[in-house]
């Protein structure tokens, strides 16, 4: 799809060439990038559909805080995510859509292993910091991630290691979400409800901590629907005591988490952290503290590609 970043519209084939929103996004972008795009608004067709077909497609879209006129080739929803691959920046801006197969990309069996290597070399860097991680122990749970960023600006080395493993973020995000998880793990028919799947990397959740790996189902009913519940899953190793998961249930207005260790008696060392980042997650509502359990197997991604380890939704707080 060719977009124009000033509202313009234009034949197919058209895109934008100047402006302040092609300049804005072909900096902050590249050739090759996935993105995530939500649609915004139908642009209405002031001429009549019949006299201007090619406009009938045309959304806007919020891509990585750019808002941006597509035609997007279909009807598209007011908060639809797209998963976009960016195909040219010059001279026009185009994008294509991955859909179904496409947007999952390679075997996540290849992507997981990929992903690690990068983290940990990552990780390595952060961990050679002299003030990783009192930097960040110093402010509360809320102003970390503001803190994580000032130190990726002050060395380039670090910051070009962490895009990368963005990079790799976005293509396990978009892999997970182009497919649908049941609640006890099994393919659900198109025309009932489903949980769509996301994954992200936070290494500023927990200081010191390694492998902070978040993954989330969300339910794809609209946000207002009674029996909407978010289940968050935070993985993490911590020097010393192992392997953790802090799981996080939440359904408007309550949240409530559990701790997962491979030794819980180490729980008590670790609730002050997990209780803080526990809110952080439920942003800003208070969350509950269920109880402890011992972990029985994998966490995060290494549990994804274990095939005796399936990971469940659906539970009630």
């Amino acid at each position: 799809m060719r977009v124009t970043g000033d509202g313009g519209g234009g034949r197919p084939g058209q895109g934008f060439s100047g402006g302040d929103r092609a300049t804005d996004f072909r900096r902050s972008h590249r050739v090759g990038q996935i993105v995530r795009g939500v649609a915004l608004r139908t642009e209405p067709n002031q001429t009549g559909q019949a006299a201007l077909p090619h406009l009938a497609n045309f959304s806007w879209l919020r891509i990585d805080g750019h808002e941006l006129l597509a035609n997007v080739g279909r009807n598209v929803a007011t908060g639809e995510i797209l998963i976009l691959r960016i195909d040219a920046l010059e001279p026009d801006i185009i994008l294509r859509e991955l859909r179904g197969d496409s947007a999952a990309g390679v075997a996540l069996s290849r992507l997981v292993p990929t992903f690690r290597a990068a983290r940990d070399r990552f990780e390595a860097l952060l961990c050679g910091l002299p003030d990783w991680p009192d930097a960040l122990l110093a402010v509360s749970a809320h102003g970390r991630q503001a803190c994580f960023n000032e130190m990726l600006q002050a060395d380039m080395s670090l910051l070009e290691t962490y895009l990368g493993v963005l990079e790799l973020e976005t293509a396990l995000d978009v892999h997970l979400a182009s497919a649908h998880v049941a609640p006890h793990g099994a393919a659900l028919p198109e025309a009932s409800g489903r949980q769509s799947l996301r994954f992200a990397y936070r290494p500023w959740l927990l200081p010191g901590f390694r492998q902070c790996e978040l993954l989330t189902s969300t339910a794809t009913e609209p946000l207002d629907y009674p029996s909407a519940m978010r289940e968050t899953r935070l993985s993490f190793d911590c020097p010393g005591l192992g392997q953790g998961e802090l799981r996080l249930l939440r359904k408007h207005p309550q949240a409530g988490f559990r701790i997962g260790l491979a030794a819980p008696k180490a729980a008590q060392a670790l609730s002050s952290s997990l209780q803080a980042c526990a809110e952080a997650l439920a942003q800003h509502v208070p969350a509950d503290f269920l109880g402890v359990f011992r972990l029985s197997g994998p966490t995060g991604l290494a549990a994804l590609l274990d095939a005796d380890t399936p990971i469940t939704y659906g539970r009630r707080i």
